[in-house]
């Protein structure tokens, strides 16, 4: 037969070993088994005593070592022929002496202890039945092992510290790690270990004899080797624990993560914003950084920052102002080990803010233009978000698009069309968004035209003085520019006159009294009164008002102002009051209007007060008013004989003067008309 495939070979080597290890002497009653034991310690050699029929029993257990024909342990268990269990055991090899027993039961076998390294051999164990009359054999092989001594970790050919601690080693750097095993027979197994993970060695276990040595590479180490602890393994049996060496790795990493937390989509000009940035897997901690850019320089920010086991958290206070829109904020977490590996998150700011506007001239236009010509502006406006709608102001007043009248409204540009002076002044453009709104500073604009004058047209103005007093006559125009020559002309000689207007001179007196005077509003402590100015005698006037008590004559207020209404406070309630109030100008008083008035009484606080004094307050009131009649009777008395005086003085001042002529009637806007002696002068501006 020949055999020519690899496969048909192999199957040859597999029925060729099962031959040898398991085929028994009889094909049917023969096993075969590998035993191991550790030296020093117990060889169980097992042997099966399993009756072949029932009503079978086992007479001998015969135990033979390697190829001897002689047993060297013998169990007779045959009925009737021995007395006692021990004397069914017999030792027949002086080398077991004191450490071989048998133990037939549940599992029946050869027990050795201690194993020694000679008793390293293969063994039969032959039993005998009391039916049939072949024997049941079993055969095993007993490997003594020698544990080897635990193993020996050294880092690149150094012992490793007791403390069994590797590191901190670099995030990305190598390791190499060699193990030593010294004995061991047979030579023993070298297995390296991740926690639990095994790894695969990229070089297999040499030494010289006796000592087996196993080296773990790694090349490059990630994140996830940090704090693992890295074993190396070492075993030649199977009855033994396995002897270990560990290291526990300690990095040095970069960091893992940095994220801004719930960032602001956006942020209102003028608020404090608190923005925070975590930053996770470094070690040690990290440096965290905060910068703002807008694509150029960075500028450096101080925040908050606090380190956790492998978390570090840092938060940055923000106002938000105009210039921050657009810009880039940045977090930035490095470890200081690791200065080419920085790992930043950043934020592009968009920063809300009102409008902010400036004004120009368009066209080329400047600032001052002559009246007739045309003006352009235009409006710039930065804003976020966009303006919606943009309003253009003149003296504060708004412009609105007429095309009629040449004004042109067109968003960001303002056109006009032949500019008048009346359209001079500073313009505004205000600009309104989503934030409020924003106002261009004003700009100026100067329309030069002819001179005209100020009341702009004929109206003429009166100046009033006494006689021998200096007047000062003022002509005032408008023009632009301002510098202007002037003309003046007496008594309308010249005709030539270019300036409408007239300037009159007439003289001046005291004031006249006021008109209309009425108390229109009193309380328990004050009074208002109200009167109407009357001419002022042609120079500036104020006016006075005093108060006097009706039954002392007593003054209790005091007050002058530029409006003949007052209100006098601070009064005593319950009395009555005279009232004067008169005109005053640099020539003196007017003669005094008079007015009599009364403020209210207090109330009583409690109605029991006024049922207990009811019939005293009707006798005060008697009193009161007999006491104001009397008074009232005595002023009116005094009143008519003062005037009756004032008549007789008056008439006889008149007797003595004779025939002078009274007064002329008044032709001025006043009422009020001088002496004829005064005369008038008049002067015309052209």
């Amino acid at each position: 037969m020949q055999v020519n495939s690899p496969v048909s070979l192999a199957r040859l080597f597999v029925l060729f070993t099962w031959w040898l290890l398991v085929a028994p002497s009889s094909p049917r009653q023969a096993l075969w088994r590998r035993v191991e034991a550790v030296e020093g310690g117990e060889a169980v050699l097992p042997c099966r005593l399993a009756r072949a029929a029932a009503g079978d029993r086992v007479y001998v257990v015969l135990w033979y070592k390697n190829n001897n024909i002689d047993p060297i342990y013998s169990y007779d268990n045959r009925p009737g022929r021995l007395v006692g269990p021990e004397q069914r055991h017999t030792l027949r090899s002086r080398l077991l002496e004191g450490r071989a027993t048998f133990r037939p039961g549940q599992l029946p076998a050869l027990h050795i202890r201690p194993v020694l390294r000679a008793d390293q051999a293969n063994y039969t164990c032959r039993v005998d039945f009391r039916i049939g009359s072949s024997s049941r054999r079993t055969h095993m092989t007993l490997l003594v092992v020698e544990p080897p001594e635990p193993p020996q970790l050294r880092v690149e050919g150094e012992d490793w510290p007791p403390a069994n601690l590797l590191g901190p080693l670099q995030e990305g750097g190598a390791v190499d790690l060699t193990c030593t095993v010294v004995g061991g027979v047979p030579p023993p197994v070298v297995v390296w270990r991740r926690d639990e993970e095994v790894l695969q060695v990229t070089q297999g276990p040499t030494g010289d004899a006796g000592v087996t040595v196993s080296r773990l590479q790694l090349p490059h180490v990630t994140r996830r080797y940090h704090n693992s602890r890295l074993t190396c393994l070492t075993f030649n049996n199977n009855v033994t624990q396995p002897l270990e060496a560990s290291v526990t790795l300690s990095m040095n990493l970069r960091p893992l993560l940095t994220r801004l937390v719930s960032p602001p989509a956006s942020l209102r000009v003028g608020r404090r914003y608190e923005i925070t940035c975590m930053a996770a897997g470094s070690r040690p901690h990290p440096n965290v950084t905060w910068t703002l850019s807008d694509g150029g320089a960075s500028v450096y920010l101080s925040a908050e920052t606090q380190h956790g086991v492998n978390m570090s958290s840092s938060r940055v206070s923000l106002r938000a102002s105009r210039r921050h829109h657009g810009q880039r904020l940045s977090c930035t977490a490095l470890n200081p080990l690791f200065p080419d590996h920085p790992l930043a998150d950043s934020l592009l700011l968009n920063v809300t803010y009102p409008p902010v506007a400036s004004l120009e001239f368009g066209r080329g236009a400047s600032s001052t233009v002559r009246e007739g010509e045309d003006v352009y502006f235009n409006c710039h406006v930065d804003s976020n978000p966009p303006v919606y709608n943009i309003t253009w102001l003149r003296r504060g007043d708004p412009i609105e698009h007429s095309p009629e009248v040449g004004v042109l409204v067109g968003g960001h540009s303002l056109a006009l069309r032949g500019v008048s002076r009346h359209e001079a002044g500073p313009y505004v453009c205000l600009a309104s968004n989503a934030e409020g709104e924003g106002a261009s500073p004003p700009l100026d604009l100067e329309v030069n035209y002819a001179p005209v004058c100020v009341e702009d047209g004929t109206a003429t103005q009166v100046y009033t003085a006494g006689i021998g007093q200096p007047v000062n006559v003022s002509c005032q125009v408008k023009a632009s520019p301002p510098q202007v020559k002037y003309s003046w002309v007496f008594n309308n000689s010249i005709s030539s006159q270019r300036l409408p207007g007239e300037q009159v001179l007439s003289a001046a007196g005291r004031p006249e009294r006021p008109s209309a005077c009425a108390v229109v509003n009193k309380t328990y402590d004050s009074l208002a009164v109200a009167c109407e100015p009357g001419f002022d005698g042609g120079l500036p006037q104020t006016f006075s008002a005093r108060v006097y008590e009706a039954m002392t004559g007593r003054g209790q207020v005091n007050m002058s102002g530029p409006h003949p209404r007052f209100t006098l406070e601070g009064l005593t309630p319950g009395l009555d009051y005279l009232i004067r109030v008169s005109a005053l100008n640099s020539l003196g008083h007017s003669p005094e209007v008079r007015l009599e008035a009364f403020t209210y009484k207090l109330a009583a606080n409690t109605m029991k007060e006024n049922k207990v004094e009811k019939k005293e307050q009707k006798t005060d009131l008697t009193s009161s008013g007999v006491t104001v009649a009397v008074v009232v009777v005595v002023v009116t008395a005094a009143v008519a004989l003062m005037a009756a005086l004032a008549g007789v003085v008056v008439g006889a001042r008149w007797c003595l003067k004779g025939t002078r002529k009274p007064p002329a009637p008044c032709r001025n806007k006043g009422g009020y008309a001088p002496p004829a002696h005064l005369g008038r002068v008049k002067t015309r501006r052209r």
